[in-house]
This record gives C-alpha cells, structure tokens and sequence, in this order.
C-alpha cells in the first residue's frame, strides 16, 4: 500500500463547519490519530486556495526553547536592534521576508507542506492563513505570535489540538476570546472505517476481517493505516478466492505493534500486572478490579489512558482503553501468570456469588485457564451459555471441555455444532457419525436428533447427502421408541428436500406439522418449506420456515449455524417472490449476526442470498462482490456444495458484466465444486443457470441453450416446476424461447407473483404492448434489468413492424432502466443499442423477435424439412412458408436457412 492520501471519508459535517469558520478561524480538537493534520491540511489545500498558508508546528523538543516552533520562519539576516524577539517572529509571520530572505529549506518545506495549488506563499490581500499543527506543543513564546497574529485581524488561524493533553493559554483564547470556531473532531464511524478499507484494498474484504480491523482500530484513521500497511507486508492481510482476509492475529502486524507499544510505554510491574488481569478478564466490575488490584495501581493506569471505566446498566466495569491492548499483552505474558490471574478471577467471582449474567462461562474459562480440573455440569451450562449467546469459538472450547470430562452425548452435541458453526464440518461428521455407530447403548433421543446436528456438517459441509441418508437410517434401525421414530422421520422429510424428492418429502413431512414435540415439528416444517419452495408456494414455504425454525430455536438444541443457514435460505426465497428489499434487509441482518460471531457458515450463506438479491435485482457488479466473499469463506471451511452455489453466482454476475476473465476464474471454480453422485442436488438449476450464462459470454450459445433446457426438464421430472420457471426466465433473457414453459401454467401457484410474471413474459414474445407490460412490472418488483431487457425487446418487436416512435420511447425506457444496472451487458441489452428493426441485431436476441408462427416455421426449417413439406404440414402455401423464413433470416441475422441449426433447437417438438 503506498503512501497516497486516503480520501476524506465521514468528515462532511465537519469539512462544513469549517467552511462555516473560514474567515473567523477554527481550532480542530481531538484525540491522537482521528485525522485532525488531515483535514486542516484538506482544507488549507482546497476549501481556500486563494490564502497563503504559512506552517507553524509544535512539537515536544521545541517546546522547551522560547519561539522554537516559529524559528525556521525567522529571518536570516540579524534583525533589527529595536524590535523583541515576540516582534519579529510575529513580523516574519504576518509578512515573510519583512527583515531579509527567509531561509531557502525553511520556506520550501512550507509551500510543500500547504501551500495552495499554485504553491505561492505570498501573504494575500485577505491575510495570512496560519495552520498551526499540535498547538498544544507550542511553546508560550510561540503561542503568543500566533495569538497575537490573530488578534492583529492580519491573520487567520486553523490549529490543530490533541484533546486530554494541557493546552497554552495563548491558544485556548484562540477559541475562547478571538471567535475562532473550536470543531471537535471524534473517531470516525464503523461505516467510514469500512469506506477507508474499501478505499485501501482492491476489492472485497470478508465481513469477518472487516469486523476485526474495525473493532480493533476504534474509528483512528492512522492506527488503520499502520495496520492495513504492516499486515499487508507479512502477509497477514491476504486476497483468497477475490476476497481480503486476516490470516492471524492482528498485533502479528509489526508496525502496528510499535505503535501500540509507543501508546502504553513504560510500566511499572505493578501496572503491568494491572494490565495482564484486565487482558485475561475484561471487562471486569470495579469492585472485582479491586479485589485484585491495589487501588493506587487501578488509578494509576486509569489516569494514564491505558484502562477506561464504562458503565453496563447499575454496574461500572473496567477495560483496556483499546481492544488490540489486550492481543498484545496475552501474546507477550508469561504462562505462569496467566495461570495466576485465571485463577485468582476465577476465585473472587465466586467468593462475590458469581450472581450475573454469564458468571458462569466466565468462572467455567477461568478455570480452564487456571489449570482447574473440569467439572462436567458446570462446563455445560458454560459451554450453553457460550453458544446461546453466539461466542462460538468458547462455545466450542468449553464443549470439548466437556466432552474431555465425562461430558456424554449432549457435550458431542454442543461441540458438533460449534465446531461446524466455526467451519471445522469435517471434525463435527466425524463426532456425530461415531455416536451414531458406537456399539454401547445410545438414547433414543440422541439418535433422533444427530441426523438433524449433521445436516449442516455432512449436507452443507460434505456435500454428502448420501451418507446423510445412511446415518438416518442406520439411527432407524436402531430407535424403538415412537416419540423418536416420528422426530426421525420429520428430519428424514427434511433431508429428502437436499435431493429434490419433492413427494416422498412431502409425504414424510406432512405426517407431523402439528406435532407438539419442538423439533419434530420444525423438522417437519422445513422439510415442508424446501417442498413448497420447490413447487412454487413461496409465500407458504417463507411461512413454514420461519415456524419451522422458531420452534426449532425453541427446543434448546445447539443449531446457531444451522439457523444463519436456514434465515439465508428464507432471504434467498424472498429474491423468487420476488422481494428484493425483504431479502436484502433479512440476509443483511443474518450477515451482521453471524459476523459479529464469527460463525463462518453464516456469514457465507448470508453473502450467498445477498448476492442472489442484487443478481436477481440487477445489479451484477455488487452482486459479483457478495459472491466473492461467499466464496471465499465456504471454500476456507472446505464447503463443497456451498462453494458449487456461491460459484454459481459469480459465474452468472461476471457473465452479466461482460466480464470473460472473472466469469472463467468463476466456471473454473464451479468446475472443481462440481456434484458428485451422492451429492446435494438443491440448485441444481442455479448451476446449470451458470454454465448457460458462461457458454453465452464465451460465443456458445449452443450449448447454453442445451444445458438450460436439460435443466429444466430434469426439474419438471422431479416435481421441481419452480425451478423449471425460474431456469426458464434465465433462458428467454438469453434469447432463446422456451416452449415447455406454456404447460406450467396450471402447476404453479397463482399467487407466485414471479412465477406468473415469468409465463407472462414468456407468453409475449413477439407482442410489443405485452413485453412493455411485463418490463412495467419487472420494475415494480425491482428487477430493473430484467425491466430492461424486456422493454428493449419491445421497442425490436416495434421496430420490425416499422413503429419507429414507439420503438423510439420503449428504447429510451430501457436505456434509462439499464442505468442503475452497474454496466450490465446482456443479450437483450444489445437492442438497446441497434436500430431496433429488420436488419438490426441479431443473435440471441433476435430469436425472441420471431413471431409464434415465424419461430415455428424457422424450427422446422432448422431440423431439415423443406418448404413444400412445411407448407403441407401446416396447410400453408410455399410462397408464405418462405415469406416467414426470410423475415426470420431478417430478424435472427443470419444469411439463409443453413445457419438456423446454430441459433434455434431443431426438434419440432420444442415448438409446442
């Protein structure tokens, strides 16, 4: 990362109050870091270029010497005998070179510094503009100069001031007596954080390390800077799969570090024993600090800004003034006294009646840390405590705990779950499929319900749903009980939905919707919701599912992971509805969960619906990032069947843009991820969706068109007509028609608004009122790419039958439409562009031009029947059969009825 200045990002209310202070002055106050050299510099530069800055900077050393800040502006030459050494520093502010010429290095540094664009530091017929930066450290000679300059009206002044640090009296009446506007500058916000990293790094940085960077730096533009850089020098901020990700701990940054350390200095070993308890028990109650630190130590280390006193409700707690505090002094404490304050926090919790809230994970972790042997009950309610309230990587430390105690069945449980929370799914199969074996007598109730924890792991994880489908059968041969026959059966039901056997899923599914059992019943809803998703009965499965997972979150089992999934799957819904704002705010919301966790799943499977919303928006280029990132995490955890989906989205997104390099990278992932036998098949269109779409940007539509369609009729085979519908959108924005989706029409719901629309689009190719009719309502459902492309097929549709005013209105509608796409470049784009009548584009789009009868002559042609045959078949004369072939020629852009083969399908039954 170079040295080039970042933008200024998150300061517009302050750059106007500054606007506001031009010709009164303005001192900007604030803590080290926050930019306050920055944006007087900024604003010095750009918001009054006619001024001639004149630099003035304190600093420590200078400060002890008597005019030391304001010396390289005094003049070379002896000065005048009768004027004070206030005088002439003042004179050589106010007028540079008033006694001789200024020192050449001096007035150089100066321009350099802050001079206008012109570089001229002539004082102007305003006045001089003094920058004065850290006046905190002028000395009080130098203070007074610029005081005085100030108060002469021959100068205006914009200072700079760190907050908390004693300030000269001259420069507080700046503010105080002159009218100089006093801008408190505070630390920037999370989202001008997240702005500044997205300026700093080419392209997407995983929401995980955008969390941990903007925790870490607190709103401080330089400590991000010095991270950013040193991480990236030692690679500890690395690109993976198009996403930047920390690959360690971030006071592995070795700039940062010597930063940080500079902050705290020199400590006492009472101070840092201080310090080294609040890195192992933060935040800690101030009566609980001072049961084990000395009083004067506690103020000791208050007073010096290294620990800070928040409140939580009726209780004050003690912190480290700043997060990346505690990283480094756990990394550089000696085991011995980590032991001993674990310890002795452990023992005064406890001692205190360990009465709130999350005492007991606390207490439990201490314990561990201490060396304290494990007790089994108190590690659980720990490791439960940990998982409900989303600290996963304790959830899953305190489990193995746990386990490693004597812990049982419900210990396995809770770390099979975190560990596939945490992306370890390969650790978490394993653990539930040897209990599932194990020869020794295992509950009926743990047998239920461990093909349900798997799920996540095996399904989502190991792309397995073949084995997933064994262990619910090996734990059916081995249950008795009807209680967890029936919660077996309900989770057989919901797994069956991963291999699209919509009407055995049904069928085992619909058994228990109202059973009074928690997980029988969610199970049973799910598996019911992935049906009705699969049917077309959005609304009812959007409503199942969320039934299906309250309950499920309800019954006490560990599935934190498993519900950022399946809130992802509910967003991913909403995109078919369609509802696109629904979708976005809900995987938006599951996205900051699950990143505020650290639950790696969640975090992708929430990129994975975001991407799905903008894509299905139109918006391909931020889609494209959200997929990158879903990517990039699911490929981390080692997620075959994820990273084919979050593939599948890039793939599709870059093809949009036009852009043949990622769309490549994008199908050479998709590639690698592909479905085995025993595979889950969900999506299967969406991959198929991909493949068409890279095909179609590398020059093949061919084989687009053929993938597509075979998609659409396995769907249509297994019950899948949702799919079919939404396989088959994706097909007519490729220009090819899709005759299969006219007997859909009564297996769809007539409430599946998108469903609808998509027969509605299907049905009214070649009718230019129709296609403008379905653009209007593709906008309503915020599809405005799709809006678009239609109402550029209108204005062809118009321009073939020589409507050059209403072609002329539909194209500007499109053009305009196609403005909020982020440069989408697709098939039916490109009549956007054309003249829009015979003669004009061809290709794909053109094949959407034909009207029915021209399409249906043109296959027949394709497959190799004469006109005299076609004539006869269709009781046509050969003169009109040829009349439609050459306007088909006309409207697909090719030469004659040789190239038909190469644009349309050449059975004729896919006419019907």
């Amino acid at each position: 990362m170079d040295d080039t200045p970042w933008p200024l990002i998150g300061r517009a209310a302050e750059w106007e109050r500054l606007r506001a202070a031009a010709r009164t002055g303005a001192v900007i106050v604030g803590p080290a870091g926050v930019g306050k050299t920055r944006l007087a510099q900024e604003f010095a530069r750009h918001a009054a270029p006619g001024r001639a800055p004149v630099v003035i900077v304190g600093s420590a050393s200078a400060s002890r010497i008597p005019l030391g800040a304001v010396s390289r502006l005094l003049p070379s030459n002896p000065p005048p005998t009768d004027r004070t050494p206030v005088e002439v520093a003042l004179a050589a502010v106010l007028a540079p070179g008033a006694f001789g010429a200024s020192n050449a290095s001096n007035a150089s540094n100066a321009s350099d510094a802050s001079s206008g664009p012109s570089g001229d530091t002539a004082a102007s017929p305003h006045g001089v503009l003094l920058l004065v930066d850290d006046a905190h450290l002028l000395d009080e000679a130098s203070a007074t100069v610029v005081h005085q300059a100030v108060l002469s009206g021959r100068a205006t002044v914009l200072a700079t001031v760190r907050s908390g640090e004693p300030v000269p009296d001259a420069v507080t009446a700046l503010w105080k007596d002159l009218g100089a506007a006093r801008i408190d500058l505070g630390a920037l916000s999370d989202a001008a954080v997240a702005d500044l990293v997205g300026v700093a790094l080419p392209g997407p940085v995983d929401g995980i390390a955008l969390g941990r960077i903007t925790a870490a730096v607190q709103g401080n533009a330089l400590i991000l800077r010095e991270l950013l850089a040193s991480a990236r020098e030692v690679g500890l901020l690395a690109e993976s799969a198009g996403a930047w990700r920390l690959t360690g701990p971030l006071t592995a940054a070795p700039r940062l570090t010597e930063l940080l350390l500079a902050r705290i200095g020199a400590l006492t070993p009472a101070e840092r024993s201080a310090l080294e308890v609040l890195a192992v028990s933060e935040p800690v109650g101030v009566a609980l600090f001072a049961e084990l630190v000395p009083p004067d130590v506690v103020e000791a280390v208050e007073r010096r800004g290294l620990a800070v006193v928040t409140v939580d409700g009726r209780r004050r707690e003690v912190r480290l003034a700043h997060p990346l505090y505690g990283e480094l002094l756990r990394s550089s404490m000696p085991a011995i006294a980590a032991l001993r304050h674990s310890r002795r926090a452990a023992e005064a919790v406890e001692n205190l009646g360990a009465r709130r809230r999350g005492d007991v994970t606390r207490v439990a972790l201490w314990r561990l840390d201490g060396g304290g042997e494990g007790v089994p009950h108190l590690l659980l309610a720990a490791a439960r405590q940990a998982e409900a309230s989303r600290d996963l990587a304790l959830a899953a430390r305190l489990a193995q705990a746990a386990m490693d105690s004597g812990g049982g069945s419900e210990a396995a449980m809770l770390l099979a779950s975190a560990c596939f929370d945490l992306g370890r799914h390969e650790a978490a199969a394993a653990l539930m499929v040897s209990v599932v074996e194990s020869p020794d007598a295992v509950p009926d109730e743990v047998l239920a319900t461990i093909p349900f924890i798997l799920s996540g792991p095996m399904g989502m994880g190991g792309d397995d749903a073949g084995a997933l489908l064994a262990v619910i059968a090996a734990a059916e041969r081995r249950i008795s009980t009807p209680r967890w026959q029936a919660q077996l059966e309900a989770v057989h039901g919901h797994m069956l939905s991963y291999v699209n056997s919509t009407d055995r899923a049904r069928e085992l599914a619909e058994r228990h919707l109202d059973d009074p059992h928690p997980v029988t019943r969610g199970n049973a809803l799910l598996g019911a919701a992935l049906v009705d998703n699969l049917t077309g009965h959005l609304e009812r499965s959007i409503e199942r599912m969320e039934l299906g997972t309250a309950a499920l979150l309800g019954s006490g089992l560990p599935m934190s992971a498993n519900h950022d999934g399946l809130v992802g799957w509910q967003a991913w819904q909403l995109c078919d509805v369609p509802d696109l704002a629904a979708a976005r705010d809900l995987a938006e919301a599951t996205y900051r969960s699950a990143v505020d966790s650290r639950a790696r799943p969640g975090q992708a499977f929430a990129c994975l619906a975001r991407s799905r919303a903008e894509l299905r928006g139109g918006r391909p280029a931020t889609a494209l990032r959200h997929g990158a990132e879903a990517f990039a995490v699911f490929r981390e955890v080692r997620s075959r069947v994820c990273q084919r989906w979050a593939a599948a989205m890039r793939v599709q997104a870059a093809a949009q843009l036009g852009d043949v390099e990622r769309a490549r990278i994008a199908a050479e992932d998709l590639e690698a991820a592909r479905r085995g036998p025993n595979g889950v098949q969900r999506l299967d269109c969406e991959v198929a969706v991909a493949q068409s779409w890279y095909a179609a940007v590398t020059g093949d539509p061919a084989k687009a068109r053929a993938v597509l369609s075979a998609a659409i009729g396995a769907a249509v085979a297994e019950g899948a007509v949702a799919a079919a519908v939404t396989t088959g959108f994706e097909l007519l924005r490729l220009g090819v028609r899709v005759p299969a989706l006219r007997g859909l029409r009564t297996r769809i719901p007539e409430d599946w608004r998108f469903g609808q629309l998509v027969l509605d689009f299907a049905g009214a190719l070649g009718d230019a009122e129709g296609l403008l009719a379905v653009s209007g309502r593709f906008e309503e459902c915020g599809m405005l790419l799709a809006a678009a492309e239609t109402a550029g097929l209108a204005a062809a549709v118009w321009g073939d039958s020589g409507e050059t005013r209403r072609a002329a209105a539909a194209r500007g509608r499109g053009s305009r439409l196609a403005e909020g796409c982020e440069g989408a470049r697709t098939p039916l784009l490109e009549l956007l562009a054309g003249e829009g009548g015979v003669g004009g584009t061809g290709g794909a789009a053109g094949v959407l031009r034909l009207s029915r009868r021209e399409y249906e002559i043109a296959v027949l042609a394709a497959g190799g029947a004469s006109s005299r045959a076609i004539a006869d078949s269709l009781v046509l004369s050969p003169r009109t059969v040829e009349n439609h072939l050459n306007r088909a020629y006309a409207k697909l852009g090719i030469g004659g009825r040789g190239d038909l083969a190469g644009v349309l399908p050449v059975r004729a039954g896919e006419v019907t």
